[in-house]
């Protein structure tokens, strides 16, 4: 009976030594939405580039800033351990976990940033391009916007016309994205959120430094995107209606990236003449 001890202390050690390899094998899987288990591997990665908002609202999985490479390649941020919005239009390299939103594109799970010692984008950012403060003091409205942006102004309404890329002769201003801000009274005391155009699909968001709270809306029809917030016995809507809907729209990052900057500031009133 003695002589059959060692083979029985060799089999238990053995099946433990399987239950420990296997046991870290589990670890390495994650439970799919389907309840299935998938491989997900972690991989560390350190991006230089310029970062801009995608909004305030954070969508799982799916990012909320965007950073930009000096080649103009673009991947997506989320911050985990890093306030990302203290770095909007700087060039910074970020480190963090490198993984995939659930449409395949690249997304870090942001741990570092710090600033890099070259503040440029190199040739490939023209300096009309830059960005620069904004202050319309008849509405007292201060935010950031890209220095190329044509401005039109009323009393109660600013627009900005974007730059557009086309090169072919039927290229027109009709083709190039347009942001608006519209003043409109709210003497009825109205909801917020009827003023988005549908209040039953627009969600809460807090906007700018302030974080002043308004509503969102993307109407995926015609990819205007719309955000809203009152002052007073007033509603701002603040508009970005693409020329032309694509994939990646620059627009409408840069729209994100303004409202990221928006602030209320004082009037200033203008004197009848």
């Amino acid at each position: 009976m003695k002589r059959f001890i060692p083979f029985v202390v060799i089999f238990l050690l053995a099946i433990g030594v399987y239950a420990y390899f296997e046991g870290g094998k589990k670890s390495d899987l994650v439970v799919d939405g389907h309840g299935s288990e998938r491989e997900e591997p972690i991989r560390e990665s350190q991006v230089l580039g310029m970062i801009t908002s995608l909004g305030s609202i954070a969508v799982p999985g799916s990012g909320t800033h965007l950073l930009t490479r000096p080649d103009l390649t673009t991947v997506l941020l989320a911050g985990l351990g890093a306030n990302l919005d203290e770095y909007l239009q700087k060039m910074v390299e970020v480190e963090g976990r490198l993984t995939q939103t659930p449409s395949g594109k690249d997304l870090i799970q942001v741990l570092r940033v710090r600033l890099a010692e070259d503040q440029t984008m190199g040739d490939t950012v023209a300096v009309s391009d830059a960005w620069e403060d904004f202050e319309e003091k008849t509405l007292g409205l201060k935010f950031r916007r890209r220095g190329n942006w044509e401005v039109a102004q009323t009393p109660i309404l600013v627009t900005f016309t974007l730059p557009t890329d086309c090169k072919e002769m039927s290229c027109s201003k009709e083709k190039a994205g347009v942001i608006s801000i519209e003043k409109i009274a709210n003497d009825k005391n109205q909801a917020l959120n009827t003023f988005t155009g549908d209040a039953k699909i627009s969600t809460k968001n807090l906007i700018g430094p302030r974080k002043l709270l308004g509503y969102r809306h993307v109407d995926l029809k015609t990819g205007a995107i719309i955000f809203v917030v009152a002052r007073e016995k007033s509603v701002f809507k603040l508009m970005y209606t693409p020329g032309i809907i694509k994939a990646v729209d620059e627009g409408a990052n840069d729209f994100y990236s303004m409202i990221s900057s928006f602030e209320f500031a004082p009037v200033v009133l203008v004197p009848k003449k």
